[in-house]
């Protein structure tokens, strides 16, 4: 295992290691997620935590496991598990199918419920989501089901106040088995800044192509605690504009992702890329050379490795 935060540490445990993980970090474990068919004798007790039914590379299971450096406290509140320590808080929230409302509005109210949730309890800010939609792709009454997902999302940042246009939290949405809904998420006390990708489209600014509302998240947030540097990603989409680019070419879409403007940041020496990833920036362009030059150096980078995005947007 690697530890790669100092207030919440990220780690990827194979299933015969989960047991010897939370017990080495009893007491500390701010959540965890399994990957793959779900595990009916699988216990998590007070833990946050939740399956997603998808398919892993290689056979069985895998675990993304959030680790705090100090004691964490734990509970449930309306049905959402939530652990936090002084800094940040990890929350996991399973929606049941519910056959009788619009996907939008299950979302809706769902996302009303975790807004509540985080601000009840001291943790306004959310830094990073990672969502799990079912059948991401199926078409809802003339809507696909991500774009009731977005539409939803959207009008409950709205219905609880939330600014979108430049603090909205890294977030990405991958598309699982058909079954419940799982959100996973970190919060915090204090905000993070927004990064965006000047060579893109802001995806809450989205041509109406893309749906009744566009999907609300930030291409990156930079967040700094107790003096670590951190950088949450959304996703490795290769976009240009509003427009996925190099369908099929992987190679290709390696190279877009890379390809970001070159300013005096980026071109600076080690020590002055250090200061640029502690600070934040009024420029589009200078904000997401701070992100390349911050995760150049020790700045950790978070994504959601252990599973491949199937929805860039």
């Amino acid at each position: 295992m690697q530890q790669t935060l100092t207030t919440a540490g990220l780690h990827y445990v194979a299933a015969n290691e989960i047991g010897t993980a939370l017990a080495e970090f009893d007491g500390a474990v701010l959540g965890y997620v399994g990957f793959g068919e779900p595990d009916p004798n699988h216990h998590a007790g007070n833990v946050p935590f939740a399956w997603v039914d998808l398919p892993t590379v290689g056979a069985g299971c895998v675990f993304e496991l959030w680790a705090s450096h100090a004691p964490v406290r734990t509970e449930l509140t309306d049905r959402i598990r939530v652990a936090r320590n002084d800094h940040v808080l990890f929350g996991c929230l399973q929606i049941d199918e519910d056959t009788q409302a619009d996907y939008d509005t299950l979302i809706y109210r769902n996302y009303c419920l975790l807004f509540d949730c985080i601000d009840d309890l001291g943790y306004p800010h959310q830094l990073r989501a990672w969502h799990y939609v079912p059948d991401i792709h199926l078409d809802e009454r003339g809507l696909e089901r991500y774009k009731r997902f977005s539409l939803g999302r959207h009008e409950a940042f709205v219905a609880k106040g939330r600014t979108i246009s430049g603090s909205a939290p890294a977030a990405s949405a991958v598309g699982k088995r058909p079954g419940n809904t799982v959100i996973c998420f970190l919060a915090a006390r204090h905000p993070g800044t927004a990064i965006e990708n000047p060579r893109q489209v802001s995806a809450y600014s989205y041509p109406a192509q893309y749906g009744p509302r566009g999907p609300t998240f930030s291409r990156a947030l930079f967040a700094n605690w107790n003096d670590t540097p951190q950088l949450y990603i959304s996703g490795t989409a290769s976009i240009l504009g509003h427009l996925s680019q190099h369908a099929g070419d992987a190679h290709a879409q390696a190279r877009a992702i890379g390809n970001g403007p070159q300013t005096s940041a980026t071109r600076s020496r080690s020590g002055d890329r250090r200061k640029a990833a502690a600070t934040s920036s009024d420029s589009p362009a200078d904000a997401y050379a701070v992100a390349r030059a911050a995760s150049s150096r020790k700045c950790l980078a978070v994504s959601s490795a252990a599973t491949p995005t199937a929805n860039g947007r």
